[in-house]
């Protein structure tokens, strides 16, 4: 039995549509499951949109195929970098939020206000419950929100500090969108809960295999490093941007295949 980790934008969505544009990907993840590997998706996503984006798509595609839902009691996701977290119950959905991760409301105002005057290239994601974020609007690509990303995370770090709150609350900048979390809130985090939820099923891997795109997502393999776990990093962004920051081996989709996020998990998937 193996253990699978994945990132979700970026890795099993397309990362400027964000949505899952490869179908394949839906049926090779299914069939882990079918063999008995545990799954996990951790993301710095809101619940909701796991729902609707991810795990509709996999629940329809479950149903469509005739296949017992139960199943998906091997799923586990985390939302909200860890805030919180879906399990499944007989193929039901059952949820849990941290309450302790919660910002102060002071933050989410006044980061509410602030990001009005960047209301051309950012909406609010009013869905998340333990962070604030201030996501890309759909119609701004990637290279022009990553001009102004950093005016607007500056921003945010400035209300931070005015709040005397550098401590326990930071900011998280990705490809898509800028998080004001609390710090403990982390892929580390996240992977810890998955490594509990593993423990409580009584399930034992023995090996894992990671699916990152970005930097943010070695945290995950930090984790499983930390725990002495036998894993693999498939990192399906331009390790380019990372090599500075890898302390442990990883397997480059890029490399291998020629191919880069959502393309390069499906490409590795195909060969499991």
């Amino acid at each position: 039995m193996n253990a699978y980790i994945f990132d979700v934008d970026g890795v099993i969505t397309d990362p400027e549509k964000r949505i899952i544009v490869h179908p394949e990907i839906i049926t090779l993840i299914v069939k882990l499951l079918q063999n008995n590997n545990p799954v996990a998706f951790i993301s710095g996503r809101a619940l909701p949109w796991l729902k609707e984006r991810v795990l509709n798509d996999f629940q329809t595609y479950i149903k469509n195929s005739n296949l017992d839902i139960a199943i998906l009691d091997n799923v586990f996701v985390s939302g909200e970098f860890g805030g919180c977290n879906i399990s499944f119950e007989k193929g039901e959905i059952k949820e849990n939020i941290n309450p302790e991760l919660r910002l102060n409301p002071e933050i989410v105002r006044q980061a509410s206000d602030a990001t009005g005057q960047f209301s051309d290239i950012v909406f609010i994601d009013k869905d998340k419950q333990t962070q604030f974020t201030a996501e890309m609007l759909p119609d701004v690509t990637i290279a022009n929100f990553a001009k102004r990303e950093h005016k607007i995370a500056s921003v945010f770090r400035k209300i931070i500090r005015e709040l005397k709150l550098e401590e326990t609350v930071e900011i998280h900048e990705d490809r898509i969108a800028i998080n004001i979390k609390r710090k403990i809130s982390n892929k580390m985090f996240a992977t810890k809960q998955f490594l509990a939820w593993l423990s409580y099923k009584n399930l034992h891997p023995e090996k894992f295999k990671a699916f990152g795109d970005a930097v943010s997502d070695l945290e995950i393999g930090h984790e499983l490093r930390k725990n002495n776990l036998n894993f693999d990093f498939i990192y399906v962004g331009n390790p380019k941007d990372i090599k500075h920051q890898i302390n442990f081996p990883i397997i480059s989709t890029l490399e291998k295949f020629g191919k880069e996020t959502d393309e390069g998990t499906l490409d590795y998937l195909k060969q499991e």
